[in-house]
């Protein structure tokens, strides 16, 4: 019988269930993950050579890169999560990434704007079956209190990723041009699905959660469980905001250094791709042990540490916005960067914690898929229009002006992560754990 389908009876009895060879896992599905956000985030490096090459407006750059995605990532994300919570997750992921690489590879071959928005739109069905898979594989590989660490390090693949494409878009494009970037960036995870598929064990489901109702939940009962978390609710709202600061950066941030400082696509690629991922998997894998170490005595704090730096993320990103030299620009974007990213760890570490072992999946999917549909598919898609509204007045200046409004979400989802301290604890007693 596959260990996903019933959780073992050991679980359900209250016994801790050891996984052999977990950091093993976490650092091939961290892998897995960076290939994840490469593939998703090349496109951002990428926009200003499309722009050129189709003529295309900042609007229709913002759906490029985030609503197209977003919207098939949203639409099938949820019955993938479900399939998860009651079957082989490492499976799943292992077919998720060829079908993603393969669409990615396929970008490079697009001869329109609608042919690459179907492109696009393909690496989001294939990316929707990573995620949220891989994190409750995560979840019942380690128990709550090493949950955080586990969880941050897994998030460090978000800014491997996003390194990943900068660098690679950048140096790729600048020589060989847009549709080479595409092909690199696709055709490694064609191998790494082998390694996945014949790596790793899937893991027993509830077994780092002795104590826990491991039994699978029908869709109904775990929205009906989700509604009543204000925990969940409040952190997902704080998730939504911060996100719509990550990917609307993201998307904007190589044509806000060529428009406002003049940079070159390599130095963008080198000197972005270096400071986000860097501080990036500084703060994630800084981020996660720092929340576990303080959440030891306080669980509360395993959310009210990512809510103070998201807090101080928002003015750090004015910094970036205004400095007056590519340099202290950068000085800014570290900075934030290393703020905002702290999150993405124990967020989900906080979502997995304060629902059942059989939700876990579903519940990650829905986060996810909210999260991407509005901070990826609108996120950018609202810079993109704000700026194409204040060009006519303010030229190429536009975008700077266009990128406050992540700021400001930065500083709103630091809020909600910091009433979510109110309810944790009780949310957590709701699982039994």
């Amino acid at each position: 019988m596959d260990q996903a389908a019933h959780a073992a009876p050991g679980a359900m009895a209250g016994q801790r269930r050891a996984y052999k060879g977990a950091w093993w896992a976490v650092i091939l599905l961290t892998t897995i993950y960076a290939l994840n956000f490469l593939d998703r985030n090349i496109v951002n490096i990428l926009l200003e050579p499309i722009k050129k090459e189709m003529a295309l407006s900042d609007a229709m750059l913002g759906l490029i890169s985030g609503l197209g995605f977003a919207l098939f990532y949203a639409l099938v994300s949820l019955p993938i999560a479900r399939l998860a919570d009651r079957s082989n997750r490492r499976d799943i992921v292992a077919a998720g990434l060829v079908l993603w690489s393969a669409m990615t590879a396929l970008s490079g071959l697009a001869a329109n704007v609608w042919q690459l928005l179907a492109a696009r739109s393909g690496v989001g069905v294939g990316e929707a079956a990573g995620v949220p898979p891989s994190q409750s594989m995560i979840a019942d590989m380690f128990e709550p209190a090493a949950r955080p660490r586990a969880m941050g390090v897994f998030a460090t693949g978000t800014y491997i990723g996003i390194f990943a494409g900068y660098f690679v878009g950048g140096w790729v494009s600048q020589y060989h041009g847009w549709r080479a970037a595409f092909l690199v960036a696709g055709l490694p995870g064609l191998l790494l699905a082998l390694l996945l598929r014949w790596g790793i064990a899937e893991p027993v489901r509830g077994g780092a959660d002795p104590g826990s109702d491991a039994r699978n939940c029908s869709t109904g009962e775990t929205l009906r469980f989700l509604l009543g978390s204000p925990t969940f609710l409040l952190v997902l709202g704080g998730f939504i905001l911060t996100g719509v600061t990550n990917f609307a950066t993201s998307a904007w941030i190589p044509s806000f250094l060529r428009r406002i400082h003049q940079l070159s696509q390599s130095e963008i690629g080198t000197y972005a791709g270096t400071v986000k991922g860097l501080c990036g998997m500084v703060a994630t894998v800084g981020g996660g042990a720092l929340v576990a170490w303080i959440g030891r005595t306080d669980a509360r704090w395993r959310i009210g540490v990512p809510g103070i730096c998201s807090l101080l993320g928002g003015p750090a990103m004015l910094w970036f916005l205004f400095a007056p030299t590519p340099t202290g620009s950068l000085v800014g974007l570290s900075v934030m960067t290393m703020l905002v990213g702290v999150h993405l760890g124990p967020v989900f570490a906080v979502f997995m914690s304060v629902v059942l072992p059989g939700m876990r999946a579903f519940t990650a999917a829905l986060a996810l898929a909210i999260g991407n549909l509005i901070s990826l598919g609108l996120g950018p898609l609202m810079v993109g229009a704000l700026s194409d509204r204040l060009a006519p007045g303010m030229g190429v200046e536009s975008v700077r002006y266009a990128l406050i409004l992540p700021a400001v979400c930065s500083v709103a989802g630091g809020v909600l992560f910091l009433l979510a301290m109110l309810t944790y604890r009780r949310d957590i007693a709701r699982t039994g754990g």
